[in-house]
């Protein structure tokens, strides 16, 4: 899946936050961040609202959708 320019929210705490994806980074299969058995094949390097950046791998994000609003 091509996550960029899709949206994605995430939990942080109690609160959730939304941004857009940027840029994306695929790993190579034997050099997959595993994290609670899913292996995470890209990095995401995701726009918030605020103008602030953030790096998430794809298994900690959900998609909303390919339009963002700001």
């Amino acid at each position: 899946m091509d996550y960029k320019g899709i949206t994605v929210f995430w939990k942080k705490g109690e609160t959730i936050l939304k941004g857009k994806v940027v840029e994306t980074h695929s790993y190579k299969k034997n050099q997959s961040f595993k994290e609670k058995g899913k292996a995470a094949l890209y990095a995401l390097y995701i726009r918030l609202k605020n103008g602030k950046h953030v790096l998430k791998n794809n298994n900690e994000v959900s998609v909303i959708s390919k339009n963002y609003n700001e």
